[in-house]
């Protein structure tokens, strides 16, 4: 175990170590629980970033999602932003027409009261969602849908906070009172883990910004995971509500040494192949029990969060270079002069499906499906990357010939 540098503060504290990093990353999963845990919520990858997943028990459904323009998701995000600046003018204006430390006092609480609600609301509209999902009473689509929606109007509202603090901090006669700077920072936490990249990527395929991409939801009751690629990365974000519990004493408080450096051993615990490339920063809000690790690494970035009553991982994203994880089996079908391959790495992990001419290897354009759902076409060179579901599935490719092939993957 490395030895951190003093930590310093109360509040939003941060410490950022640097170790050499090294290359030369392959990835074979190996399902091993971490030990410590109640069961498994880590996956191990061998010679790549573990990540966080739902314990299989739990899973009740899992399944491509499609994105796209949506108008009315694109209306509801937008509609949110207008509030979000009216509300940050609104009170940058009161606060600085205030002639006394009371009634700003008065104007911050109001509007963090505001603010807190509005993240309840959101949290608890996003655990509705899931539990319908689960049950079977609403799409998939509807799910990556509210997803993205809560994604969005949480960036919103980490937005107004910022102004809330920018603007008490640009005021020299006036000092926000201890109490107000900590829930400030406990319901910046909150925010941050309703937040990720791939339901800030679905809100901004939803609004046009970027084209759209299939996702690959996993979600019980209370948890979910997406993973979709983007040009040459593999992004995924995984929230397990499971794994948070509020009303628990921090443990890490509670412990005999400093509670960064007690969040940061049990994180090494956790992902030791990170601590052999990377120390990450370690931060915690407040008093919400949610202690924040980020880092960059050889094969791309990782942030996860913690939860200091559980002292388990609980909300995590990921963002992995393509080229840097190695391919684990190789399932090929020719089909006439059509030569399909499927290269696997891990379970809901990138898959790669490529389509050549078998006679002269040049890339051919193919609708790709997985088990029945499309999930997108090749590109210029014949390749198309996607996510690898649970279990066995087919890989089904329809070139301009119209030539079908399939291939078929057995479940590791």
């Amino acid at each position: 175990m490395r030895r951190l540098p003093a930590l310093l503060g109360v509040l939003l504290v941060v410490v950022a170590l640097a170790a050499p990093a090294t290359s030369g990353v392959a990835a074979t999963q190996t399902s091993t629980p971490t030990d410590g845990d109640r069961f498994p919520r880590v996956t191990t990858v061998e010679n790549l970033t573990n990540h966080l997943t739902i314990p299989e028990e739990n899973v009740r459904q899992a399944e491509y999602g499609t994105t796209g323009i949506d108008v009315g998701a694109a209306v509801s995000l937008s509609t949110q932003r207008l509030h979000r600046e009216h509300d940050a003018r609104s009170f940058e204006r009161a606060f600085f027409r205030a002639n006394n430390e009371s009634a700003r006092t008065r104007l911050i609480r109001a509007e963090l009261d505001s603010i807190e609600q509005r993240q309840a609301a959101l949290a608890e509209r996003q655990q509705r969602q899931l539990q319908q999902y689960a049950s079977g009473s609403v799409s998939v689509d509807s799910l990556v849908r509210t997803r993205a929606v809560v994604d969005a109007e949480a960036r919103e509202l980490a937005q107004t906070l910022d102004t809330v603090d920018r603007v008490e901090r640009s005021e020299p006669a006036f000092t926000m009172a201890s109490g107000q700077r900590t829930r400030l920072e406990n319901i910046r936490g909150q925010l941050r883990v309703l937040r990720g990249p791939v339901g800030d990527r679905l809100g901004r395929s939803f609004t046009g910004e970027i084209p759209p991409n299939a996702v690959y939801v996993m979600a019980s009751d209370q948890d979910y995971m997406l993973a979709t690629t983007a040009g040459q990365a593999y992004i995924r974000e995984t929230h397990l509500a499971s794994a948070r519990d509020p009303t628990a004493s921090d443990q890490f408080v509670t412990s005999d040494t400093d509670p960064l450096r007690a969040a940061n051993t049990r994180a090494e615990d956790l992902y030791p192949w990170l601590y052999s490339q990377q120390l990450p920063s370690v931060n915690t809000y407040g008093t919400s029990s949610i202690y924040r690790l980020t880092a960059n690494h050889p094969s791309g970035q990782l942030t996860t969060y913690i939860d200091g009553g559980t002292t388990d991982v609980f909300h995590e994203s990921q963002r992995l270079q393509l080229s840097t994880i190695r391919a684990s089996e190789t399932r090929v079908t020719i089909n006439d002069s059509v030569r399909v391959e499927v290269t696997r790495t891990y379970e809901t992990g990138p898959v790669r499906v490529s389509v050549r001419n078998n006679d002269t290897g040049a890339p051919m354009a193919g609708t790709v499906a997985v088990s029945g759902r499309e999930v997108g076409t090749t590109g210029d060179d014949g390749t198309l990357w996607t996510v690898e579901p649970r279990g066995s599935y087919s890989v089904e490719v329809r070139t301009r010939s119209g030539t079908n092939t399939t291939v078929a993957v057995l479940g590791t």
